[in-house]
């Protein structure tokens, strides 16, 4: 397995040791505030049980450590245990959890606002019956019958050369991960330890953005370039593993890690990153590989989109570009800016953009977001302020064909 030179590459960006620690720590922040199972991959003794725990700590109600090389399957997957027969069951077997599942969900019900966190460490020294046993825990959160609400994954494993007993990844379960290389840079490490390791994480490095900054941002930003790209580019999007079995252990674009890099990338840009910048890198390289990730940040920049918001606070400003994905990407913007504080005034503005788009042969490219804005209207607008735009009508019937309108 050579997992630690297959998934995300070291940022040749010109900065400092502590710039790239910090981005390092961000992006692993960026994963568990998002829910997106993240694994590092680093030498032993690089300080990765102490760096997760502490990200756990500050950004979780209640955590666990499971060394996942100690484990059998049942521990993940749940103790078969016969139960009697009800009135409402006939006698089966139940998937019984262990303490620590209980545990995270209590806490989880006791704050419906955060996040519990779960660190598998030594993941790769675990056998492959109790690593397949894991696989739907890490990424739904469900540990044989028992589910934990919000819970974020992160894993730990050294190098096969540096690995007491290294099993490869099978791709399966490496497309569940954002793999994330971990390197701790002695200028870093002799600062903290002159300081007694007193320091704790670097300030701020943590992203403190609450679910809706996060979901506006994935909405209004991340949404509109990944749907485009996956429709002009559909083969970064086919899900198909790599057929080296090292690279299949690590890093490589699905439908899946897709998703799961929208949410991490939506965490990213709430809390100020930038889509080029380090930490944002990281993430991609770490889901989607080194080609789709230098693939989606050229597009990102080609595109060049407008504010939404500017676009609705005048729609006559908006000029339709030559491409057709840059012109599907505005129309996904508005939409999802217009939907998440849909006023009649918003609704009227974004239908104008819609139909300057028709009138300059655009409407090809915005059927879909058209059919969410007028399902959106027609949940929270009286049937007069949904009526009283007349551009609807260059979409009706393409709307009724798709289910947008009755």
């Amino acid at each position: 397995m050579t997992t630690s030179t297959t998934t995300a590459t070291t940022d040749t960006t010109d900065t400092s040791d502590t710039a790239r620690w910090s981005a390092q720590i961000r992006a692993l922040a960026c994963c568990v505030r998002g829910g997106v199972p993240a694994i590092l991959w680093g030498a032993p003794g690089a300080a990765k049980t102490a760096l997760v725990e502490a990200v756990f700590s500050a950004s979780t109600a209640a955590h666990h450590t499971s060394i996942a090389a100690l484990h059998e399957p049942p521990e993940y997957g749940g103790y078969p245990s016969p139960v009697t027969a009800t009135a409402d069951l006939p006698a089966h077997v139940a998937q019984l959890p262990v303490g620590w599942v209980l545990r995270l969900s209590r806490a989880a019900a006791l704050h419906p606002d955060q996040r519990v966190g779960l660190f598998l460490d030594e993941l790769s020294n675990a056998a492959p019956a109790t690593r397949s046993a894991a696989m739907r825990g890490v990424l739904d959160g469900v540990w044989g019958e028992h589910a934990i609400p919000r819970l974020s994954v992160v894993a730990a494993s050294n190098p096969d050369d540096q690995s007491e007993s290294g099993y490869r990844f099978s791709a399966a379960l490496a497309n569940r991960f954002c793999h994330l290389q971990w390197h701790l840079p002695a200028s870093v490490w002799a600062e903290a330890y002159a300081d007694g390791f007193a320091a704790g994480l670097p300030e701020g490095v943590v992203p403190d953005v609450s679910v809706e900054q996060a979901d506006r941002a994935e909405n209004e930003r991340i949404r509109p370039v990944i749907s485009a790209l996956a429709r002009f580019s559909p083969e970064l999007f086919a899900g198909q593993p790599p057929e080296d079995q090292d690279q299949q252990s690590g890093a490589w674009p699905s439908p899946r890690t897709w998703v799961m890099a929208s949410r991490a990338l939506a965490v990213a840009l709430a809390a100020g990153e930038e889509p080029q910048g380090m930490t944002c890198r990281i993430l991609l390289r770490g889901l989607v590989g080194e080609a789709a990730t230098r693939q989606l940040l050229d597009y990102w920049r080609a595109l060049d989109l407008p504010d939404p918001e500017s676009l609705l606070a005048d729609p006559d400003s908006v000029r339709w570009p030559a491409r057709g994905d840059q012109a599907y990407a505005i129309l996904s913007a508005v939409s999802a800016a217009a939907r998440r504080d849909l006023t009649p005034e918003r609704w009227r503005a974004a239908w104008r953009i819609f139909g300057s788009a028709a009138r300059n042969s655009r409407a090809a490219f915005a059927a879909s977001a058209a059919r969410g804005l007028a399902a959106a209207g027609r949940r929270t607008l009286s049937p007069a302020v949904q009526r009283s735009v007349p551009e609807l009508n260059q979409f009706f019937g393409v709307l009724v064909a798709m289910g947008g309108m009755s």
